[in-house]
């Protein structure tokens, strides 16, 4: 669903039982069981609803089959549509968990494959802790004030009208433990109920507990009151124990944002106006030097938004942010050499340098070094990495050594020079490499250097200095042998 700038994300989620189990959809007949020992592709339900009607939820299975729940009390996952036994409501319970109600007044529980929807009591058995399967970094919009929270020294402020640079990025932690969340914003300090920012997790009033309210979510602290802007900055704290529109929030998908370096070393901006021009010196970028990449999923043709919330348009000799909406002439084939992309407009030609600076549209060779600009993504200061088979964690008992098919992450900073990367882990150390067997781990022997080529919505490979791609297999080897773009080198970022 389009919000205007970004997408709203769907609710997609695991739901674990007292006994520590997922809710698991079977391959076969549509059955349901508790036995999900971590969250896969059978764990993952996706929370619908209906439009104008905040008060019910739909869970949709990965076979694209809802789960039900008759008068019975007998449940499945069997059918296609939203009718009156796929209804149900999600209760907050006060330790964090939910219980799901159904239409006929039942609470769904049970363990194993002994699962019903039939006890008018909430007991252990009925108690789901919620386990958001989605990529964790967002950005967060209060559905009141139509702004988007982002970092001011050491505040979230909610009064940015369009989220823009790191400082707009959080990431939503999951706390297995208590089934509660924490924010973590770019600064990699996490919020508190009073508004605060501290580097110490453990913290009880780092924990927030999610309630959802149709699309979208609210934020119960641990005294039992919601995040909120409050007063004129927009301050993020806790306010009231009641739920309205000042404390809902809309998570949303966040694009690429990236300074872009012409052959002239300068960094291409709007300053001269709606003119896009290489223009400003690097030390000096600010919003007017940031630009957004945003992938049409059909043609996987980019555009390129500036901070004036207009897009880059090549329909006339020279570059201008002027197009409010898109049409062919705002769209590009994008290609990646190491820290280096081109951008091929739809007539064939190249976006090029001029003399002056400005960017025009007549280039004809995309080799041609004024065809050839860095490109440097600037919003993910810290990082969560997740491929085909799960998310990349180190490897239990083996230090500093990294897995790709974990339910859990860990945080990684990223800095960028110039269209260059390293990785650091949480331990401090950066990325490195085993010759021998082009694995990877934290070992602090040397800065290990990538580049990036963002090839699909918030995807991307990730290239090694061995001119292999990052590649994740079944088994949770995570290693630099990929020969090009496939299931195995795509990474969600």
């Amino acid at each position: 669903m389009a919000t205007g700038f970004n997408e709203t994300l769907q609710w997609t989620m695991g739901l674990i039982n007292a006994s520590g189990k997922y809710l698991t959809a079977e391959t076969f007949g549509f059955k349901i069981t508790a036995n999900g020992a971590n969250m896969k592709v059978k764990q993952i339900w996706t929370l619908e609803t209906k439009s104008g009607d905040d008060q019910f939820v739909y869970l949709r299975s990965p076979h694209k089959r809802y789960l039900s729940a008759n008068e019975k009390g007998e449940v499945s996952a069997s059918s296609e549509e939203m009718n009156e036994n796929e209804r149900f409501i999600f209760l907050p319970q006060a330790d964090g968990r939910c219980a799901l109600k159904s239409p006929h007044g039942y609470y769904f529980g049970g363990s194993g494959d002994q699962l019903s929807c039939f006890t008018k009591t909430i007991s252990e058995t009925e108690l789901w802790t919620v386990h958001l399967s989605m990529h964790p970094q967002i950005n967060l919009r209060n559905v009141q004030r139509k702004c988007y929270a982002h970092l001011v020294g050491d505040e979230l402020h909610v009064d940015e009208e369009v989220p823009w640079g790191a400082d707009a990025m959080l990431t939503l932690e999951f706390v297995r433990d208590s089934g509660r969340y924490r924010l973590l914003a770019s600064n990699n300090k996490y919020l508190t109920c009073g508004g605060q920012l501290t580097e110490d997790a453990s913290k009880p009033e780092t924990c927030f507990q999610l309630e959802f309210h149709g699309s979208t979510i609210a934020f119960k602290d641990c005294n039992g009151k919601y995040l909120a802007g409050v007063g004129s900055k927009g301050t993020l704290q806790s306010r009231r124990d009641v739920v309205d529109k000042d404390e809902r929030f809309v998570l949303e998908d966040s694009h690429p944002q990236a300074t872009i370096i012409a052959a002239n070393g300068r960094a291409a901006s709007i300053t001269r106006g709606t003119e896009v021009a290489a223009s400003m010196s690097e030390d000096e970028v600010g919003d007017k030097e940031t630009f957004q990449f945003e992938i049409n999923k059909e043609t996987n043709k980019w555009s390129v938004r500036a901070s004036s919330k207009n897009y880059w348009t090549a329909a006339g000799a020279t570059i201008q942010a002027t197009a409010a909406q898109r049409d062919d002439a705002c769209w590009y084939d994008v290609k990646w050499d190491g820290q280096y992309i081109m951008l091929q407009t739809c007539s064939g030609k190249f976006v090029t340098m001029k003399p002056n600076g400005t960017l025009a549209t007549n280039g004809e060779d995309g080799d041609d070094p004024k065809c050839r600009f860095i490109f440097t993504l600037i919003n993910r200061p810290i990082l969560v990495l997740r491929g085909e088979y799960g998310f990349i964690q180190p490897k239990s008992g083996k230090s500093g050594r990294y897995d790709c098919n974990r339910s859990g992450y860990e945080v990684l900073k990223m800095s960028a020079t110039r269209g260059v990367y390293t990785l650091v882990g949480a331990n401090g150390k950066p990325w490195g490499m085993d010759e021998a067997t082009k694995s990877f781990s934290a070992d602090g022997d040397a800065d290990f250097n990538v580049s990036l080529e963002l090839v699909r919505h918030t995807r991307m490979l990730i290239k090694c200095p061995n001119g292999s791609y990052l590649r994740g297999e079944s088994n949770g080897l995570l290693g630099a042998t990929g020969a090009g773009l496939d299931k195995e080198t795509l990474w969600e970022y």
